[in-house]
């Protein structure tokens, strides 16, 4: 699939109540999935994954951003606009679990990922 907007008829109307459902239904959205992980935690699930993820959130970042870029970018493979929504989604997924599950393994070795370590030397501490 190529974006292509010359031939496509542009509602603004019809964008302008997508938008608004968008926006005032996103933090509902937000709040439900904070209300399913305290409830995880609250039954004694314990959620090493995201619990890594977020020790290691930097670096997890700005890998994903540099992986992603490379994939969609035109400078790497340019799959922009060539998958569906779809794949899109299953690849960012598929990226941050990778990301996420070599964070396990920096945590589980009392490791802290590569830009938690630069970030620390930078702020002095």
């Amino acid at each position: 699939m190529v974006w292509n907007f010359t031939g496509e008829v542009f509602s603004l109307g019809i964008f302008m109540v997508t938008l608004t459902v968008i926006f005032m239904t996103g933090g509902l959205v937000s709040a439900g999935i904070v209300g399913v992980i305290g409830k995880l935690i609250l039954r004694g699930k314990k959620l090493v994954l995201l619990f890594s993820a977020g020790r290691n959130s930097l670096t997890i970042y700005l890998f994903q951003s540099v992986i992603l870029s490379a994939l969609f970018a035109g400078w790497g493979l340019g799959l922009f606009g060539q998958t569906s929504v779809a794949l899109d989604l299953l690849i960012g997924f598929a990226v941050w679990l990778g990301l996420s599950l070599l964070a396990v393994v920096l945590v589980r070795a009392k490791r802290r990922g590569p830009m938690e370590v630069v970030l620390t030397k930078l702020s002095g501490r």
